[in-house]
């Protein structure tokens, strides 16, 4: 059996409620490549988790780099509500506001703010338990 198969087969969280979640990472060395990023997200209640990115990315940022960037935050929504005892799914996020610094942001950095603006999703907004249909 795969991994995500296992995960659905169990009760899941579902958000109770529409929330917007903000963080703004800053790193304590000022300068280096892995220290700046802002993400906001808006997060609504769903029947799945679901990512959407909405937010503009700086114009010069190639869309190959803006995947990588994508994919990280991507990796910090999967950590957070999803590799967990009790998987938190059913939500919506959609990314709509992202700060970026041309020296100081980076994939490590993006992935740092969501996981926190996540880590607050997960702790501080109430979900409901809802059972897997077989």
């Amino acid at each position: 059996m795969k991994w995500r198969q296992s995960k659905s087969r169990s009760a899941v969280r579902r958000l109770d409620a529409f929330c917007s979640r903000r963080y703004e990472y800053k790193g304590k060395q000022f300068g280096h490549p892995s220290t700046y990023a802002l993400v906001r997200f808006e997060c609504a209640p769903a029947d799945s988790l679901v990512f959407e990115m909405q937010a503009e990315w700086p114009a010069d940022l190639t869309t190959e780099y803006r995947r990588l960037l994508e994919a990280a935050m991507s990796a910090a929504i999967i950590d957070v509500l999803v590799a967990c005892e009790n998987p938190h799914t059913g939500c919506h996020l959609r990314c709509v506001e992202v700060g970026w610094d041309e020296i100081c942001s980076s994939e490590l950095a993006f992935y740092r703010a969501t996981k926190e603006a996540m880590i607050a999703l997960r702790d501080e907004e109430k979900w409901s338990f809802v059972p897997r249909k077989e």
